[in-house]
């Protein structure tokens, strides 16, 4: 059942006509929640959980109303461990897939802001 609503809440965060992420009230925690999240047992939804991760990064920094700062710094160290925990331990490749781009996306977001 959590990994079909966030299934679901990974399909609006994907939708393209309109940014659903303005609407989340706390945002924080969301991201808070979705972390520990990722400690779960199952790739399933750590899978989903990382997607949802990725997209959150990625409308944050899209969205007109950011403030250049970066929702996910002040988790930095433990999602950077439990997604290589996840990495590396996977058989799936949706959870890899989501990894490198949660990965690729924080990192060249957190570039660009540093560049400017």
């Amino acid at each position: 059942m959590f990994d079909e609503l966030l299934h679901c809440l990974g399909v609006l965060l994907n939708c393209q006509q309109s940014n659903p992420f303005t609407h989340i009230r706390d945002k924080n925690g969301l991201i808070t929640n979705l972390v520990s999240g990722l400690q779960l047992p199952s790739e399933e939804i750590r899978g989903e959980i990382l997607f949802v991760l990725y997209k959150v990064s990625a409308l944050h920094y899209a969205s007109e109303d950011a403030d250049g700062s970066d929702l996910l710094f002040s988790f930095c160290p433990k999602l950077v461990r439990l997604s290589l925990e996840a990495l590396m331990k996977t058989q799936s490749d949706d959870v890899r897939l989501n990894c490198i781009r949660l990965f690729s996306t924080s990192f060249i977001l957190l570039y660009l802001s540093l560049k400017s």
